[in-house]
């Protein structure tokens, strides 16, 4: 039996059931050091079936299971990695890996020792993190809980990041750990460590929009970049491109072209925290400086011998250097890519980039100055941010651009974080204002299975939030595009309950009844929206549409005529009526229609048309060209149902066949 089968019956609480299945591994000699193991816990659980049994009180009985479940899952593990991994070196930067006391030990003496600075914290917290999606190991999470509180924020981001994926991947196992579950439970009620942790989750989301957006980078506005003369050479194109003093030339061009809005675009995701950076920087890993894993994740500095000479003591000027070192847009990883692409370029173009910088000097100085006001006033919120959204960013690089990537299931698999987002909740609960945050992004990203299970979390673990009707309003929603429309109606409603007779909420409770054919119900929230927007021609469609199927014919007449005086061409329209009037046995008064759609409409005629022409010619005499018209169609008798309610008697419907099959 796989490792993977054996914890999941032990996470099912089948502890008898997941010994049984590791018996095999130890009946021969392989994996003899684990034996002792295996058979004290085997002897263990005997004793506490037996005193179980015999009806023995026992307080301590579910203490020790649950130790007894933990440890079978360690040893599981310890299984997996001689099973499964017996090449890796376990010096390699994020081997899976089990600590021992004294590697936790020695783990924290690195963690607290920043005398020359947290980069090598920072690194020990991102191989923690690789470990940890390899492997479970509960002394590395009650680390990170200590590191998680850390004074400084680029450890304790690092470590609340940590902490986020691991609880992710490895929670339900979190209640055989009790001690380290309480104390994550404590780490949950620090303020400062929720408001992190919301603020990591959120960069998490932007970051499913990064494919997305390096498509469109590649597939559109680069490759219209290089189609434009004018654009040649540049390696971004900002907002500040699109000013007033724009060549109007190129202004038109960039218009016409759609760069434009997909610049405006991409600004206004990047300003909400997106990566807009990833398919200009993928290209740049392939440094020698990359090779190195634990290189993805450092902290970038000036000092570092890679960036050895592109920062010179005591320059004072605005350089592209120091424009790189404070940036907040680029990732530590980028940092290092356009560093190391600046140390291969020759002399002469790194002095014309100096004095490109210099001409520009005294303008950014003077906007510097207007910004450094702002950051300094809130200095904290927004460099904490900063470094968290720098770091995610950090981290997807690795896992979608790193040669071993396909080892570990990557953190930013749409899937897998949907799938985990309950582990992640039930367990550190975040606040109201965090759960509301990160919903409503989702929501806005139109993703909305993901938004409506963080609507499910608030309505658990924060009920009082629910008491807003657009909240109702948006996880019905949230129902209805996610094919559950009986769900979507109840949210629907109770949106109504607090807030009546709204517009929005009408026209989606007549949707949904129209989607479980309930149309007498939607008809009336259709009128209901009609009375309200009457100019709203769509309403009155989708009320005659409700009446058609309710085989109230003439009254969906009277909205299909009145449609057809506003929308004379409307192809559905002109099918409707054509519909109706032989559902009414009016073929006679169908003939203008019938008309209107061979002529001006003619390139509009679908299938079931043909069916529809079809029966109006033969119901008035006119039987060759009915047959003219049927012969557009792949199979005559799957329309029998529908030609019999127009009035083509059963007896005439088996000669018509016939004769359609000769013709064609």
């Amino acid at each position: 039996m796989e490792e993977k089968e054996v914890v999941r019956l032990l996470v099912e609480r089948r502890l008898q059931d997941a010994l049984d299945a590791l018996q095999p591994f130890f009946s021969g000699e392989e994996y003899w050091e684990l034996s002792k193991e295996y058979s004290d816990i085997c002897n263990t659980y005997s004793s506490l079936l037996d005193f179980f049994r015999k009806g023995v009180e026992d307080s301590e009985r579910q203490r020790v299971w649950t130790r007894l479940v933990g440890r079978t899952l360690l040893l599981t593990d310890k299984l997996y990695l001689k099973n499964r991994m017996p090449n890796i070196r376990p010096t390699d930067y994020g081997a899976p890996s089990l600590w021992t006391a004294a590697d936790k030990s020695a783990a924290r003496a690195r963690l607290h020792d920043t005398q020359e600075g947290t980069t090598d914290a920072c690194l020990l917290i991102s191989e923690m993190t690789l470990s940890l999606l390899r492997v479970f190991d509960p002394l590395k999470m009650q680390l990170l809980c200590e590191a998680a509180l850390s004074d400084k924020d680029d450890v304790a981001i690092r470590a609340t990041t940590a902490l986020f994926l691991a609880v992710r991947q490895h929670g339900n196992r979190l209640p055989f750990y009790p001690s380290l579950q309480e104390r994550l439970q404590l780490l949950a009620d620090d303020s400062a460590f929720s408001d992190m942790l919301a603020d990591v989750e959120l960069q998490f989301i932007r970051s499913l929009d990064t494919e997305r957006i390096e498509r469109k980078m590649k597939e559109e506005i680069i490759p219209s970049m290089l189609r434009n003369p004018k654009l040649r050479g540049k390696p971004f194109i900002t907002s500040e491109d699109l000013s007033e003093d724009t060549d109007p030339d190129w202004q038109k061009w960039l218009s016409e072209s759609g760069v434009e809005e997909s610049i405006q675009e991409l600004t206004e995701m990047q300003m909400n925290g997106a990566d807009v950076y990833m398919a200009t920087f993928s290209q740049l890993k392939g440094y020698p400086f990359f090779q190195k894993t634990e290189n993805w994740f450092r902290p970038f500095d000036i000092h570092d011998e890679a960036v050895e000479g592109l920062f010179p003591e005591g320059d004072e000027g605005f350089t592209l250097q120091q424009l790189i070192l404070r940036s907040g847009t680029f990732c530590n990883s980028d940092k290092y890519s356009f560093c190391l692409t600046l140390k291969q370029l020759p002399k002469e173009q790194m002095e014309m980039l100096r004095t490109q910088m210099k001409e520009q000097e005294d303008a950014i100085r003077e906007e510097q100055a207007e910004t450094l006001a702002s950051i300094q006033k809130a200095q904290g919120e927004l460099s904490t941010r900063t470094l968290i959204r720098q770091y995610v960013q950090d981290l997807y690089r690795f896992f979608h651009l790193h040669y071993t990537r396909s080892q570990y299931t990557s953190p930013f698999d749409k899937n897998w974080l949907t799938d985990s987002e309950r582990t992640l909740h039930d367990t550190l609960r975040l606040s109201k204002k965090s759960m509301l945050a990160s919903t409503e992004l989702n929501f806005q990203r139109k993703d909305y299975t993901y938004a409506k299970a963080g609507f499910e979390i608030l309505m658990e673990q924060h009920p009082e939030a629910m008491d807003d009707a657009t909240l109702w309003q948006k996880y019905g929603y949230c129902e209805q595009k996610t094919g559950n429309p009986h769900k979507a109606i109840d949210a629907l409603r109770k949106a109504d309950a607090l807030k009546p007779d709204r517009y929005w909420n009408m026209l989606h409770l007549a949707q949904c009844f129209r989607d479980i054919q309930e149309y007498e119900t939607a008809l009336d929230y259709y009128q209901k929206a009609e009375s309200m927007k009457p100019d709203n021609l769509k309403l009155s469609f989708q009320a005659a549409s409700c009446l058609t199927n309710l085989e109230r014919h003439d009254e969906a007449l009277q909205y299909l005529y009145k449609l057809a005086y506003h929308e004379p061409d409307s192809p559905e329209v002109v099918r409707a009526i054509i519909h109706a009037l032989l559902m009414l046995h009016k073929p006679q008064n169908a003939e203008k229609y019938v008309s209107q759609m061979l002529n001006s409409l003619h390139n509009e005629i679908r299938e079931d048309d043909w069916v529809k022409i079809g029966c109006q010619k033969w119901l008035t005499q006119k039987r060759d060209e009915a047959l003219d018209c049927w012969k557009n169609t792949d199979n005559l008798r799957t329309y029998k149902v529908l030609m019999k309610q127009y009035g083509i008697s059963a007896d005439d419907f088996t000669f018509i066949c016939d004769l359609w099959k000769a013709q064609r």
